[in-house]
């Protein structure tokens, strides 16, 4: 029974082929829509924890009103070092984040830079280049430049090939980029940099001392993570907070997906292009019912159950979502590669996505089938051949 409901589909999508070609680019559409949406909000929550990915922490300590890396208050630093009272904690290191103007060393034009200064000893920055190049972070004057960075910038890593150096100007001081890594930039601001504690301290004057962006703890090694946690919480009577890394990546995505509106924004962009797509289906299947509908009327007359004609329009709505999925999913990945080569957006198709989508755009099909069903199920012989 299923195989003729499926046939019969077939054919009767078959019948009218610039009705099957226009349903399947407007699914296709449909899809399209969906997919950059997603795709940008995604993007957008991997630039977003471009930094805090790379810090090498079992836990970190932060002010409780933390909403995001580039925005928060800061914890005292000698607070941090009293973590080392607990005997499973191995090491500490602070981080100090703040944006920073940076001065285009071929036109002079100034941009915000995220700068990124840790301690040169144990930066905890698990970066390969950054390890190696551990040593700049000493100099009062070096700086390291990511260079997934917006061309904003100057042609950092053309000159530094050049020369060895690229002299720049940071907060209306001299500076030196000493060395180059690739990580890539945070959503809000076009580039980033890594510098040593004294180099961030100069480019930071107004900053007081004392105070730092987030402190990261390491662990000794079999250390039970959630015993240290609650022991330097009471250490902190509360008055820090003190997440596992996962924790911190977390309430960072969080903030761009709940308190921020760009996460808003895409969710409901790929709304409009899930009810785009029912609206499509629905027209184009709602008009092959109207068009069939004394054969509808012929078959239930020949003993067919409505549930039998009910099956013949899911499948048209499954066979539609399907071969309209594939150029839709096609364009998209064609469209990230465009769109990533072009922002720097960390935007990639991957088989989770895909999968994602493809459910998406089935059950999409399948409401629209579902609506139009009410017309096959008052498909009456007696009206239609009276």
């Amino acid at each position: 029974m299923a195989a003729a409901a499926a046939h019969l589909a077939a054919r009767q999508l078959l019948d009218n082929r610039v009705r099957l070609l226009v349903a399947i680019a407007g699914i296709a559409f449909a899809d399209i829509l969906m997919f950059m949406q997603v795709g940008f909000r995604d993007g957008l929550f991997r630039a977003a924890l471009a930094i805090p990915e790379v810090f090498e922490a079992d836990l970190v300590v932060i002010d409780p009103g933390y909403e995001k890396l580039t925005a928060t208050r800061g914890i005292p630093r000698h607070w941090l070092y009293w973590s080392r009272a607990v005997p499973e904690v191995a090491s500490v290191s602070p981080v100090q984040v703040s944006t920073v103007s940076w001065r285009n060393p071929v036109d002079s034009r100034l941009s915000n830079i995220v700068a990124v200064g840790v301690d040169p000893a144990l930066p905890g920055i698990d970066v390969p280049e950054v390890r190696a190049l551990q040593g700049i972070l000493d100099l009062p004057d070096g700086v390291l430049f990511d260079t997934t960075s917006r061309p904003r910038y100057g042609p950092i890593a053309a000159l530094f090939a050049q020369s060895g150096e690229v002299r720049v100007a940071i907060n209306r001081r001299p500076y030196r980029v000493c060395g180059l890594y690739r990580r890539g930039k945070p959503f809000d601001v076009d580039g980033a940099i890594v510098l040593g504690e004294a180099a961030f301290r100069r480019a930071n004057p107004d900053r007081p001392p004392g105070v730092i962006t987030i402190g990261l703890v390491r662990l000794r090694p079999g250390a039970v993570i959630e015993e240290a946690r609650r022991a330097l919480s009471g250490l902190y009577h509360g008055k820090l907070a003190v997440l596992t890394k996962p924790e911190l990546l977390d309430r960072e995505r969080d903030y761009w997906s709940r308190t921020s509106p760009i996460g808003f924004i895409f969710n409901l962009g790929a709304a409009m292009g899930f009810l785009v797509g029912i609206v499509i289906v629905y027209q184009i299947l709602f008009a092959d019912v109207a068009e069939h509908l004394p054969e509808y009327a012929t078959l239930k007359a020949m003993g067919h159950s409505t549930l039998f004609l009910f099956g013949v329009v899911g499948c048209q709505a499954v066979v539609l979502a399907v071969v309209g999925f594939v150029p839709g999913a096609l364009v998209s990945g064609a469209l990230y590669h465009l769109t990533a080569a072009a922002t720097s957006l960390p935007i990639r198709m991957s088989v989770a996505l895909v999968g994602r989508m493809l459910l998406l755009t089935v059950l999409m099909c399948a409401l629209s089938g579902a609506v139009a069903l009410h017309k096959v199920a008052r498909a009456d012989p007696a009206e239609i051949f009276a």
